[in-house]
């Protein structure tokens, strides 16, 4: 960013044809080594570019599932607009999960609301996203009270928690993706429909928003 770029995330699990498609139109592709290796060179002393609120913070592809993947562009403002929300709706977000892969637009909020406000970034690894155990075990390693549910994987984690009669005090607000962003209790709840779960778990809760959860 203060070179003036944006940046586009690359799934390492995407089919090859999607990952040729996204690299033609990148200037430059940067690997995990390679941004290490960079930091050993220490800080540029050059010239910088301004940074405009309207310029480009990154670009995300569609799933292509209508046709060809589409480039959607997204500015510093609309970012810093969402994460500026989320703080004057919510508050301090305290320990925040990040578990939505980083090229899922979700996963933007997840990185910076913590960070805007002093507060831990927890990352969960791949391969623990499908496991409501592990990630059980994440949020009381953590000390998480922000996290962030498709409705499905919701779903099986409330079914997880209500079986093994776990509590989580430390989860304050919980984003739904396409349904609310809440205020989650440590409320029993029953793992039926999402729309009971709702009820069970927001009883006495201040805060309830209908919003969308991208940028």
């Amino acid at each position: 960013w203060k070179a003036g770029a944006s940046f586009v995330p690359i799934g390492v699990n995407e089919s090859k044809e999607r990952i040729d498609k996204i690299k033609k139109d990148c200037i430059h592709i940067i690997t995990e080594r390679q941004a290490l290796e960079a930091i050993q060179y220490g800080e540029y002393t050059g010239q910088l570019p301004d940074i405009r609120p309207e310029m480009t913070a990154y670009c995300m592809y569609t799933s292509g599932s209508t046709g060809q993947p589409k480039l959607v562009m997204i500015s510093h403002a609309s970012l810093a607009w969402r994460v500026h929300w989320m703080v004057e709706q919510y508050g301090k977000s305290g320990a925040v999960l990040q578990k939505a892969s980083y090229t899922f637009d979700v996963s933007m909020w997840e990185f910076f609301l913590p960070l805007c406000q002093g507060e831990i970034l927890y990352l969960l690894p791949d391969c623990y996203r499908a496991d409501p155990y592990k990630i059980v075990k994440a949020i009381q390693r953590g000390k998480i009270a922000t996290i962030h549910f498709v409705p499905a994987m919701l779903s099986i984690f409330l079914t997880c928690i209500e079986n093994n009669k776990i509590i989580l005090p430390e989860i304050k607000h919980v984003s739904i993706q396409a349904f609310h962003s809440v205020c989650f209790w440590p409320t029993p709840v029953k793992p039926c429909c999402l729309s009971a779960c709702f009820i069970d778990t927001l009883v006495d809760s201040p805060l309830v928003c209908s919003v969308a959860t991208g940028i």
